[in-house]
C-alpha cells in the first residue's frame, strides 16, 4: 500500500497592504511598552480630528511599567489639538535609517 504523505502544505500568502513583515515589530493587539526599541517611532493619530502627532518613547514609559500594552493607552490619550480623550490610535513605525 503506497504511503500518502503530504508534501510540503502550507502555502504562502503574500502580505497585505499595510502590514509588517518585520521581526522587530510585533503585532499591534501584543505591543507592550517593554518591547519598544531605539528604532521604533510611535505616531498617534486622532480619530476625531486627524490630527497626528509623534510620541517619544521615553514618554510613554514614564510611570507605566514595561508590560502595558500599546492599546491600552490609547484609551488614555487626549488629543492637544481638540481635546478628545479616548479617540486615539497608536502606530508602531520602524525610524528611517540615516
Amino acid at each position: 500500500m503506497p504511503s500518502l504523505r503530504r508534501a510540503n502544505s502550507r502555502k504562502t500568502r503574500p502580505c497585505a497592504a499595510g502590514q509588517s513583515t518585520s521581526p522587530t515589530v510585533p503585532p499591534r493587539y501584543a505591543f507592550r511598552l517593554e518591547d519598544l526599541r531605539v528604532f521604533h517611532l510611535v505616531r498617534a493619530s486622532c480619530r476625531a480630528c486627524a490630527h497626528k502627532a509623534i510620541i517619544p518613547n521615553a514618554m510613554l514609559l514614564q510611570g507605566r511599567s514595561g508590560y502595558t500594552r500599546l492599546m491600552s493607552l490609547e484609551r488614555q490619550l487626549r488629543c492637544r489639538k481638540c481635546g478628545a480623550r479616548g479617540k486615539a490610535s497608536l502606530d508602531v513605525e520602524l525610524r528611517p535609517r540615516d
